[in-house]
């Protein structure tokens, strides 16, 4: 994890597919929080991207996040305090 570094990359759920897609390759990760205005609402990752345009036959330069993230509602979630 030291590797990794402790930044956090978040994105809205407002941005396009495509700017979710950059920072994914920019930054070499797999997955990017969800914000909406200020609060974690979820999670998208390149699995849920790949699914959209192979499935779904969606377009990365028409989609929004929003269409394909993970809610939070439908997340597992821990803390630091969790054992």
């Amino acid at each position: 994890m030291e590797q990794k570094g402790d930044k956090v990359l978040a994105i809205t759920k407002h941005q396009p597919l495509l700017e979710a897609v950059n920072i994914h390759n920019e930054n070499r990760v797999r997955a990017l929080i969800v914000e909406d205005e200020g609060n974690v609402s979820g999670i998208i990752s390149e699995r849920d991207v790949m699914r959209y345009l192979t499935q779904a036959g969606g377009s990365l330069a028409t989609g929004i996040v929003a269409d394909i993230m993970t809610r939070r509602s439908d997340l597992v979630v821990a803390t630091p305090d969790d054992t």
